[in-house]
């Protein structure tokens, strides 16, 4: 059976946001590595900060009745990470089409030769409240999200 490849997002993306941390002591199992889904966290705290570079409060998105849930994940483990040990995740999200965010992320070595530890993407979709699928992006962070994209395939700047 021949499937078609999907295409490699991480190509397309020409400027990543970058969040620096450690990983804590209580996201290592016994044998002193990263749980995989701990992997998530870091993803979310980074997106977090990415989206209020750009000026989208994630927490007033209630507020103005609609929700932005995770609908799928996908994660390559690619080496493991270590108590302490100084990371950097690295996200980007684009506005895949409708009401549909993909961000794409990859966790790395701080030091050295930035090994990557993990890569990968996850699938946001807009909803209302009750549920209810949004065919679009809700007006109140449209131009946020066309910003964020623009910056991340390179054709615009930075927010300061």
């Amino acid at each position: 059976m021949n499937r078609a490849r999907k295409p490699e997002p991480f190509g397309e993306v020409k400027h990543w946001h970058r969040v620096a941390m450690r990983i804590p002591f209580r996201d290592v199992d016994s044998w002193g590595l990263v749980w995989h889904g701990h992997y998530f966290s870091y993803v979310d705290q980074t997106r977090l900060d990415l989206l209020k570079r750009f000026d989208i409060h994630f927490g007033q998105f209630a507020r103005h009745g609609f929700v932005m849930p995770v609908v799928n994940v996908n994660m390559d483990l690619k080496a493991p990470g270590r108590a302490d040990e100084a990371i950097a995740v690295d996200a980007a999200m684009l506005r895949v089409r409708g009401a549909m965010i993909d961000t794409h992320f990859r966790i790395v070595r701080a030091v050295g030769e930035q090994t990557v530890l993990a890569r990968g993407t996850t699938r946001q979709v807009f909803t209302r409240l009750d549920g209810g699928l949004l065919y679009h992006v809700p007006e109140s962070v449209a131009a946020g999200f066309e910003a964020m994209t623009a910056y991340a395939l390179g054709t615009a700047a930075r927010p300061e």
